[in-house]
């Protein structure tokens, strides 16, 4: 609608894709954007967040538990592909 609201990355616990739009979960609160995961992953600090699915972007410190395929994020759990699982484990668990 117009609006321009600041996000500090500190506080994105995670981004899910839906086609041309992401869901930005936040603590208190959710915003969805007209945006995809590859453009938005571009513009977030290297380091601070991963890919984890087609459709996934987590915070690497908020990350809880791994169970199998599956981050817990606090509420969430997000599937980790096993095309990426090699790639996101090593940056998890540093």
């Amino acid at each position: 609608n117009g609006k321009l609201e600041k996000i500090n990355f500190d506080e994105i616990i995670l981004i899910e894709g839906m086609e041309n739009y992401v869901d930005i979960h936040l603590p208190s609160k959710k915003l969805i954007t007209h945006s995809t995961i590859k453009s938005l992953l571009g513009k977030l600090p290297t380091g601070q967040f991963i890919q984890t699915h087609k459709s996934f972007i987590v915070a690497i410190n908020k990350v809880e538990t791994i169970e199998g395929n599956t981050l817990h994020i606090q509420k969430y759990q997000v599937p980790v592909s096993k095309y990426l699982r090699d790639t996101v484990l090593p940056q998890i668990l540093k």
